[in-house]
């Protein structure tokens, strides 16, 4: 058994360069020309769910009433989940160069199609990344409210995919993209 504080600590660790990486990666993105901006609603609703579900993942963490301590087991699910989505995160990164794609929820008209690297196996990789994080956090936090933190936040995930494929069947690269959807999964095998 592995004391919940020291997990907890290495959690938000973990946390806190995932968020530095991401921060980073706000310049790597780009702010579409002539295009609207998301509204500030979506993102605020986007933010405030990404900060509500740190906060009832650290708080399950440090005060769950579920168990005093965390089982090997779960340590080494989390560690798994953790250490695949950056694996992935990092691979998405390096396939994709700077401002070749747009911010999230940006009303733009995709101008190319990333199909190589991750994207060839699932068509929305950093998504994937950040869902299978919080799946790590809410296997830690071990607590309802941890895994309902995780099925919200996959649901906005899949909310914001199925706009940005919508974006895709309405620009030059439909035909293309069909196909590419066909045969590439959103985010995890089987998930089309």
């Amino acid at each position: 058994m592995v004391t919940r504080q020291i997990l907890v600590w290495i959690e938000i660790t973990i946390a806190f360069y995932s968020s530095a990486e991401m921060l980073k990666s706000a310049t790597f993105f780009a702010w579409p020309q002539g295009a609207a901006r998301p509204s500030t609603a979506s993102g605020l609703v986007f933010l405030t769910t990404y900060a509500v579900g740190n906060c009832i993942h650290f708080y399950d963490m440090l005060f769950g009433a579920s168990q005093d301590r965390i089982a090997l087991l779960q340590v080494v699910i989390a560690g798994i989940l953790q250490l695949i989505a950056h694996a992935i995160w990092y691979w998405t990164r390096r396939t994709v160069k700077p401002k070749q794609l747009t911010v999230a929820l940006a009303r733009d008209v995709p101008a190319t199609l990333i199909s190589r690297g991750a994207y060839a196996y699932v068509r929305h990789p950093f998504y994937a990344a950040y869902m299978l994080c919080y799946g790590a956090a809410s296997v830690l936090a071990n607590s309802p409210r941890g895994y309902l933190v995780w099925l919200v936040i996959y649901m906005q995930y899949q909310a914001i995919a199925r706009l940005e494929e919508d974006k895709f069947r309405k620009s030059a690269l439909a035909r293309e993209y069909s196909h590419y959807r066909s045969r590439t999964p959103r985010f995890f095998i089987g998930d089309y």
